[in-house]
């Protein structure tokens, strides 16, 4: 009983580590790494406006459109002709 107890609190603690870890790995991570778009950071919008070669007024439009995902942002970008 003593053993399993143990293993059910480890168990916890590894599952509140991973959310941890998920939660705070966006933010420390290159930028180019992160899954989502941040516009209240001014190296996230620099990076992506010269990555796309666009302006930060269509860098806005596309994630105020297509949501914050890096993904949806390019593929509403090269839909609306934004970018190649």
């Amino acid at each position: 009983m003593y053993l399993s107890l143990s293993e059910e609190v480890i168990g916890i603690l590894l599952r509140i580590f991973n959310i941890l870890f998920l939660l705070l790995s966006d933010r420390y991570f290159l930028c180019s790494f992160s899954l989502r778009i941040n516009l209240h950071q001014a190296h996230e919008i620099r990076y992506r406006t010269n990555k796309w070669t666009i302006t930060e007024t269509t860098l806005r439009t596309a994630v105020a459109a297509a949501v914050v995902l890096v993904k949806d942002v390019e593929a509403w970008l090269r839909r609306n002709g934004s970018i190649r």
